[in-house]
């Protein structure tokens, strides 16, 4: 059977008092931290348990707690606490002294009074868990070396050299207004050049090959570069040299008709002819070729509106799974 001092043990993680009948009652308290100077030792708090030999009428807390554990009824609670105590009084009375676990130690002196030693380390609690002593010495005071007296002195002349301005807020609001206002004329006093003819190809969602841009030489083309469509200025006429360096084209849409739909590209004249030719016998009669630089192409022209164009895809689409990879071309 268990020990009477675990089951007081038990009994005090949860209480702060266990009376024991006709014994004494155990009495818990907290114990503030402290620090031993002599030893420079920082302790933690514990809980310190007490023994008092007047509190001997129980609260039933020592019988309920027993009763539970191994099914006792009432009667049988109370002998087993007889019990206990009974040899607890009896080796007192044969050793002198009795080890109370981790609560402390219970001593009989010769006139028979019972003492208790409470355990400095404190009873156990979860509170307190993992809290442990430590060592920490006083630190020396350290006096200043001639090199960092110098470098203090240096410091606090340093600090008189030290300037300071005050500036309004009202002087900083009226130096952002003007800076904004001087960066709105810079922007609008720039010059801009117009670029007279723009002739580019848009790729749609669907796969196509790269997007291609040809513009006259104001501007200087890059391999991945897209230009946006700028207002084209018709009134200027077209010189001798933009006109040489047009984009040759086998055939040249109208003006209101900007979009077609693309059935090949990147092939051989030869084999876009051919494919025109093929295309013709299935129905498809408006289809030819369009040459735009090195790319040669197999197209369907004359589209005004880009849902005009989309909606020709869809019904090529629907003429089977060869035309699956047709897209619209912006011309």
């Amino acid at each position: 059977m268990i020990t009477l001092y675990q089951h007081i043990e038990h009994l005090l993680l949860s209480h702060d008092c266990v009376v024991v009948p006709h014994f004494g009652g155990f009495v818990a308290h907290e114990a503030e931290a402290r620090y031993v100077e002599a030893e420079a030792l920082f302790f933690p708090p514990v809980r310190l348990v007490r023994f008092n030999p007047d509190l001997t009428i129980g609260d039933d807390l020592l019988l309920n707690h027993l009763c539970r554990l191994y099914n006792f009824g009432e009667s049988e609670g109370k002998r087993a606490i007889q019990t206990m105590v009974h040899q607890l009084r009896g080796q007192l009375l044969a050793e002198g002294q009795v080890d109370f676990g981790s609560l402390g130690i219970f001593s009989q002196d010769e006139d028979g009074d019972i003492q208790f030693s409470a355990c400095q380390a404190g009873a156990i609690t979860p509170a307190h868990y993992g809290l442990d002593a430590f060592r920490m010495p006083r630190l020396a005071e350290r006096k200043p070396t001639a090199k960092g007296h110098r470098r203090a002195l240096s410091h606090e002349n340093h600090k008189h050299d030290l300037i300071t301005f005050s500036i309004s807020r009202r002087a900083i609001r009226n130096t952002l207004a003007m800076a904004a206002v001087l960066l709105a004329v810079a922007l609008f006093a720039v010059p801009l050049n117009i670029v007279r003819r723009h002739q580019f190809q848009v790729a749609s969602l669907f796969p196509s090959d790269a997007i291609s841009i040809t513009h006259d030489k104001a501007v200087q083309p890059t391999a991945d570069a897209i230009v946006m469509p700028t207002t084209t200025d018709v009134s200027a006429p077209a010189t001798t040299q933009e006109a040489t360096t047009t984009t040759p084209q086998a055939a040249e849409p109208a003006a209101d008709n900007n979009f077609a739909v693309v059935f090949a590209s990147n092939v051989s004249l030869k084999n876009a002819e051919r494919y025109v030719a093929e295309l013709a016998t299935k129905g498809i009669g408006g289809a030819h070729v369009m040459k735009s630089g090195k790319t040669i192409r197999v197209i369907v022209d004359g589209l005004a509106t880009e849902n005009e164009a989309y909606n020709q895809v869809r019904e090529f689409r629907a003429m089977g799974a060869e035309f699956a990879d047709v897209w619209v071309l912006k011309l």
